[in-house]
């Protein structure tokens, strides 16, 4: 059984219940009846809703959050890995490259140290070659699939960006958190820091490069380490580049009031 609550104005629930199939161990399955939620019209495009989903299951119990942008992107770049390397830099080589075949996560993905552990000192950079032009929007984000292992208060990953291609700024993302200050961590920068070895969705803001002038935006993925205590570094897949752009969203769609009450009375 499922149960979805918004946990932001503006979010209305229209259906927020369903029910699953019987599961065996280690395996899924959608559920009888999607949610269903509607949106103000006064939510403004890629605006991040934040839902409670709250799972039962006999004496069983969980709850987790889950965070989606509002409105119809329109999808720049996807890259899923199945093209390899072709779209992007690798610096210096032998760093970044491509995994398959991997029993935890099937589909190829990008693997910062496909070979074991990062090198000692390790400083490196997965450019994309395309550049964006992000001038006539107002919000962009890179979503895709992460999971990492880095020495905890020392080393870090991180998704990066440039308005020049020559001077890149770490991005803040779902999971990164404030760097520590320690190791070659820069306080309070946002990096992708300690373990996460199970693949979850993340969601990079890029809303601080669009606008005026912003024709050339390139991104980049990075991993630096001590020389000491190296560990298998970062893992990312399923990249899209999206923006929201106004022009590009939906109608407003009327939401019925429900059934007609059998009296009325004033009070």
């Amino acid at each position: 059984y499922g149960a979805l609550a918004a946990l932001d104005a503006g979010a209305n629930i229209l259906n927020g219940t369903t029910n699953y199939p019987l599961l065996a161990p280690r395996t899924s399955a959608h559920s009888f009846s999607p949610f269903q939620v509607a949106l103000d019209d006064t939510v403004t495009p890629r605006r991040l809703m934040r839902f409670q989903v709250t799972f039962t299951a006999d004496n069983l119990f969980s709850r987790d959050t889950i965070v989606i942008p509002a409105g119809t992107p329109t999808v720049l770049y996807t890259d899923g890995a199945s093209a390899g390397l072709t779209n992007w830099t690798v610096a210096p080589a032998n760093t970044w490259g491509i995994i398959q075949n991997d029993p935890a996560h099937p589909s190829r993905y990008f693997e910062e140290s496909p070979l074991g552990t990062y090198t000692p000192s390790a400083n490196s950079r997965l450019t994309l070659t395309p550049a964006f032009n992000f001038s006539n929007v107002v919000h962009a984000y890179a979503f895709y699939e992460a999971a990492w292992e880095l020495e905890e208060n020392q080393d870090y990953g991180t998704i990066e960006a440039s308005t020049d291609g020559l001077t890149f700024f770490s991005v803040p993302a779902t999971g990164t958190t404030p760097g520590s200050g320690m190791g070659f961590q820069t306080l309070g920068m946002p990096i992708y820091a300690g373990s996460r070895r199970v693949w979850q969705p993340e969601i990079a803001d890029l809303s601080s490069y669009t606008g005026a002038g912003k024709t050339a935006v390139r991104l980049r993925f990075r991993v630096r380490s001590n020389t000491s205590n190296n560990f298998d570094g970062m893992a990312f897949d399923s990249l899209r580049i999206a923006v929201y752009d106004p022009a590009s969203q939906p109608g407003p769609t009327a939401v019925g009031d429900g059934p007609t009450p059998a009296t009325i009375e004033l009070s």
